[in-house]
């Protein structure tokens, strides 16, 4: 398809900011020297002091170094992630289903979320997280059901590879394992012990990122950003960040929109609830509009510990970012093969027929479907009039 749909060109500023993170891995960095003229490259989400950094955490950085490297190209890291995502979503189904069944939702990981989705044709993410959470879902039963050594290793993994792209879903992950394991908790303290250690270089590897781009062990970019240029916008529970830098007026205006977000200083219970409402429309983005019958068919018939578990953990995240003022997909990209999950065993509780009929009919979306590309026309043009410039 590449003739007709090239390599994405990255456009929002969140791309640029990690690709940023990527090119400074990419020369063995977690932080680059600040300019001598930081004034002039002021721009969203990038600090100028006290080093030249971006404000995000290494993971899709890492993930586009890596393409970068091998292929000389940001987005092979970004088709790498989604490779080892649609892989890693039929590992999973395996520790939760049969096998037709879970080859059947690696299939529908592929077309839902392969190479026609937003997530394979641009550079925010998504789909490192969302491999990140296949690990940590595909550990649980396995662990549960044999409590190896092995699947604890896998856990810790996940939940380390997650903590170096979205840390505070992390704790989300954290809380929803050990709501898993609870009832088997006396004979799983050693794994647990083992997948904590299994994590442990995530969070070394996160400090060491903020001693070398904040200065400070425990200070995350982020929160350094939100001190310097008001952004991005804090938590619903926390009053809004003020800036202590001197803001360029585009900068003004980015943090005028971040503000924006929300609807009054302070979240009240009223104000909450009404974002939490609001934004079940988001979750249309997991599935296809004929997998909601399969998703009504799963909630109807809820029953067992691990159905019900999967429905809390839902809860979990949603109640959990409902505390960001804004929200995308992605942020929550850890639950995609839990999504996936659901949509399977919703198939299999049909009668053959109807399964196939649904199937079928996102078959059908997927062969019909139009590649999800933002084609930044205006960039575009701009790069190749500056490229024609002598000099």
């Amino acid at each position: 398809m590449l003739p007709w749909h090239p390599a994405p060109t990255p456009d929002i500023y969140d791309e640029f900011g990690h690709l940023l993170v990527a090119d400074t891995l990419r020369h063995f960095r977690l932080a680059n020297p600040p300019h001598t003229l930081p004034r002039f490259f002021e721009t969203f989400f990038v600090l100028q002091s006290p080093t030249y950094s971006s404000i995000y955490p290494i993971g899709q950085g890492l993930a586009l170094a890596i393409g970068w490297t091998l292929f000389g190209n940001p987005w092979a890291g970004v088709l790498l992630s989604v490779a080892a995502f649609s892989g890693l979503c039929y590992w999973m189904l395996r520790g939760w289903t049969s096998p037709s069944w879970a080859l059947a939702g690696g299939v529908l990981a592929v077309m839902e979320f392969g190479p026609l989705n937003q997530w394979a044709n641009s550079y925010w993410g998504g789909a490192y997280t969302a491999a990140a959470g296949c690990l940590v879902f595909g550990a649980l039963p396995r662990l549960r059901r044999y409590g190896r050594s092995r699947d604890a290793v896998l856990l810790g993994a996940g939940l380390g590879l997650n903590l170096l792209s979205r840390p505070f879903e992390t704790l989300f992950l954290v809380i929803a394992s050990a709501l898993f394991l609870l009832p088997d908790w006396r004979r799983l303290q050693k794994p647990a012990m083992i997948a904590a250690l299994a994590a442990l270089p995530a969070l070394g590897i996160t400090a060491l990122q903020n001693k070398q781009v904040t200065g400070s062990w425990t200070t995350l970019p982020y929160t350094l950003s939100q001190y310097q240029y008001g952004v991005p916008a804090s938590f619903t529970f926390q009053s809004h960040p003020t800036p202590h830098n001197m803001l360029t007026r585009e900068q003004e205006l980015g943090y005028r929109m971040q503000r924006a977000f929300r609807a009054r200083e302070i979240d009240t219970p009223g104000t909450y609830l009404r974002r939490l409402i609001y934004r079940v429309r988001y979750y249309r983005f997991y599935f296809y509009p004929t997998l909601y019958i399969a998703l009504a068919v799963f909630l109807a018939r809820v029953r067992a510990y691990p159905q019900v578990w999967i429905v809390v953990t839902f809860a979990i995240f949603a109640l959990g970012s409902n505390f960001y003022p804004n929200f995308l997909p992605h942020y929550i990209a850890a639950l995609t093969c839990l999504f996936v999950l659901v949509s399977v065993e919703g198939l299999r509780m049909l009668n053959r027929t109807a399964a196939v009929l649904l199937f079928g009919l996102c078959l059908m979306q997927f062969a019909l479907s139009p590649i999800d590309l933002r084609v930044p026309e205006r960039r575009i043009e701009v790069s190749r009039e500056l490229a024609a410039i002598p000099g």
